[in-house]
Parts: structure tokens; sequence; C-alpha cells
């Protein structure tokens, strides 16, 4: 079970070499294994699940921090390994998708492919039930904002000192990625850490001082990178935070009526936005393919109108002048994923896996719609992570990446956010019969 523990035992935490391996792992998920001191900042990951890098082709240092993360990783999981499958049996979702990504290898262009990098996914969401089961809330936070503060410190080191591997390759006007692969996860992950330092509660001024010069941290950080999804990720966490103080504010009826205006104005804003996307997207700053994305959309769902129901297999499709990606090109230029969660998780998995990632991602939001009133920072920071990570899912693939360590979040954010929403019934249920007698 889920432990909740008070502030001494969250201090006396960390003093356990358990918890700084944990950070250790985070930190090499944080950048999805990137060896920027060796690849000069390549995404192996990444070329590795579109096909271009194949497992004799992966350098032996890469194997070899791998094959230690797994290690670090594993021994650990074992150790609780009671506790995780019980998780895993109360929370079967994101362990079904696990598993429909290994089962994908029998119809799958690159079986060998789909099944081993199946593996990650199936480590990674045994990772995330641990941390579920072992971290406390508050605990949870501090790992993630003590991992923020390494990752920013690396990232301007290799930036400032070091511009081959930290400056983005591809940038005339010296974007910042840092210890990443590409600016774009670099200031998603910034906004991640950002968003777990800002519900820590500033009990001390330290902790107070410390959100404050984490918040410019990592407003710098983003800025830097020049990342328009940044921004927006920066500007979605904001309007959560602002959103969820006022619904705090208002009765349940008001709370309902205020998701029907907020969807009602999102549709009217959407009506607005598709006839006049060129304008919208320059008001960004952006072309209006939103740097060719929107070619490369249209290229997945003709290929997604082929195999509809079961996809192409985990991470299978996107192999170059392999298989059908061969003529998948958007102009002269061959892409390495979607450049959209949903869809890529279409190609991969066919319409068993859309369901699956939707239930998940529904699940989490009436979870947090059942309890958003409740003035609750667990609610509240789970459901900002789950958004910002749905946002950040509309302009990459970032559903089921190995080695990704925001999957893990948001798999640990819909755990909270179930076992929220089953202890405010668990109360309801709780005080019927008491206002019942007293009526």
């Amino acid at each position: 079970m889920h432990q909740t523990i008070g502030q001494s035992a969250t201090t006396s935490k960390f003093t356990h070499v358990s918890t700084w391996t944990t950070l250790l792992l985070l930190f090499y998920f944080a950048s999805r294994g990137t060896l920027w001191f060796y690849s000069n900042g390549r995404d192996d990951m990444l070329l590795r699940t579109a096909g271009l890098a194949r497992r004799h082709a992966v350098s032996t240092e890469a194997r070899a921090i791998e094959m230690l993360a797994f290690v670090l990783l594993l021994l650990p999981v074992c150790m609780k390994i009671r506790s995780v499958v019980h998780e895993f049996r109360r929370y079967a979702i994101f362990a079904a998708l696990a598993l429909l990504a290994s089962i994908s290898s029998l119809w799958s262009q690159d079986p060998v492919t789909s099944f081993s990098l199946s593996l990650f996914i199936w480590v990674d969401t045994l990772f995330a039930y641990y941390l579920y089961d072992t971290f406390s809330f508050e605990e949870w936070l501090r790992v993630l904002a003590i991992c923020g503060w390494i990752c920013f410190t690396v990232s301007a080191i290799l930036a400032i000192f070091f511009p081959a591997f930290g400056l983005e390759p591809s940038s005339s006007d010296g974007a910042w990625r840092g210890m990443y692969g590409n600016k774009n996860p670099c200031a998603e992950m910034t906004v991640l850490f950002l968003i777990a330092t800002t519900y820590i509660r500033a009990r001390t001024a330290l902790l107070l001082l410390n959100r404050v010069l984490f918040l410019s941290a990592s407003v710098f950080l983003i800025a830097t990178t020049h990342s328009a999804t940044g921004e927006v990720l920066l500007a979605a966490f904001v309007a959560h935070w602002l959103i969820s103080a006022a619904i705090m504010r208002i009765n349940a009826k008001g709370r309902v009526y205020l998701v029907i205006v907020g969807v009602m104005c999102l549709g009217a804003l959407s009506f607005w936005v598709f006839p006049n996307v060129s304008a919208f997207t320059e008001s960004l700053g952006k072309e209006s393919t939103l740097t060719g994305r929107t070619d490369i959309w249209r290229v997945a769902i003709i290929f997604i109108s082929k195999s509809p129901w079961i996809g192409y297999g985990y991470r299978a499709f996107w192999h170059g002048v392999n298989g059908e990606s061969s003529i998948a090109m958007v102009g002269s230029f061959m892409p390495l994923h979607a450049h959209n969660g949903l869809l890529e998780i279409w190609l991969e998995l066919g319409i068993v896996g859309v369901g699956l990632i939707c239930t998940a991602i529904l699940k989490a939001l009436r979870d947090y719609l059942t309890c958003s009133g409740d003035n609750d920072r667990l609610v509240n920071y789970s459901a900002c992570m789950v958004i910002v990570i749905g946002i950040y899912s509309c302009v990459e693939s970032s559903f089921m990446v190995p080695n990704d360590l925001a999957w893990i979040i948001l798999i640990v954010a819909s755990l909270h956010l179930g076992d929220a929403r089953s202890a405010r019934m668990a109360r309801q249920g709780q005080l019927m019969p008491l206002t019942a007698d007293a009526g």
C-alpha cells in the first residue's frame, strides 16, 4: 500500500542509499539515456526506436550504462516485488499497455525491435509502480526537485562551457538543449520539475527560497531553449495553478458549470483556430505547418488507415528506408516519429492502444474532477502533470517512449489521482450513514 509518513521520516529517507540510487536513475531517465558526453547529444534511444540504430550499432558505453541502470533499477524493485505486483493488480491499465507492446511483436514489421523495446516499457512501468509504492507524496516531490536542480546545473554547464554538446546543432539562434537530445524535451522536463518544486509545502524560509530560485532558473532555461512548446507548457502550468485556486472557492455545482463553460470556450477557440491556423501559429512565432508537423500528421494518418486495428508493431513503423516508412517521406525529410502521442500509438498498437491510452488519461481527469474541490496539493499536482504531459503529446510522441521520465511521472500521477478518488469515495461512504441518522 502507498505509504504516508511524517516530516521527520521524509528527511531521514534522504540518508538512504536507495533514495540516491533512485535520483541517479531519474537523472538517467530524464534525458532518455542520452550520452551527451559521448554522442554529441544524439538521442540514442530515439534513433534506436526509429530503427536507425540497431543493437549491434549501439555504442559499448551506451550498452554498459544501460545495463548498469537496469541492475540498479531491478534490485530494489525485486526487493519489493510483492507490493509492486499488488499495485499492478489494482491499476492494471499501464501493465496492459506494456503487455500489448510485447504482444505486438507477433504482427510487427520488426518483431525483434518490438519485443526488445517492449521490455524497456515493462521496466519503466515497474519502476513507476515502485516509486509510487516507496515514496510518500512529499518525498516524491523532493526527489523530483533535487533531480531538477541536478539536470538544470548539468544543462547550464554544457550549454555555457561545452556548446558542442549543450546547444541545438540545427538551430542558428544558439538555442539551448542542455543534457537532453533536443530543445523541446529540455523545456518539457524543466516544466515538469518546476511543477514538482512548486507543490512542495514551503514550511521554512529555505524551502520558499528554493521554490523562488528554481522558478527563476526554470524560466531562464526555457527561454534559452527558444522552444515555443516549452512556453505553451509553462503557460498551461500557470493557467492550471490559477484555475485550481478558483475551483477551490466554489461548490460542486459551480465546478460542473465551470467545466461546461471551459469546454465551450475550448470548442469556440478550436472553431477559430482551425480555419485560421496560419495566423494562430504565426502569432506564436511558428510556421503554419508547426515546423513540418502537420505534414507528418497527414502522412501518419494515411498509413493508419491501412492498418487501423493493430498497427505496425511497437516502435516498428519509422524505420527509414525499411518497411512501410520507406514511402513515408515528408518532402526530402525522413521523420523519426509522428510528433503526436496518439498518432504514434495508433501507428504502433492500433485502435486498442489508443483506447487504452485515452482510457488512462480520461480516468485520471475524472479522478481529478471528483476531487478538485478538496484543496489537496496531491490532487492538483498530479492533475497538472497529466495535463502538461497531455499537451506536450499533441506536438511530440511522448506516450510509451522507452527510458522516458515523463512517462514514468505520468504513471505515478495517475496512480496518485486514483488513490485520491478512492479515499474521497470512502469518506463519503462513511459520512452518508451519519447524515441519514442526523435527518
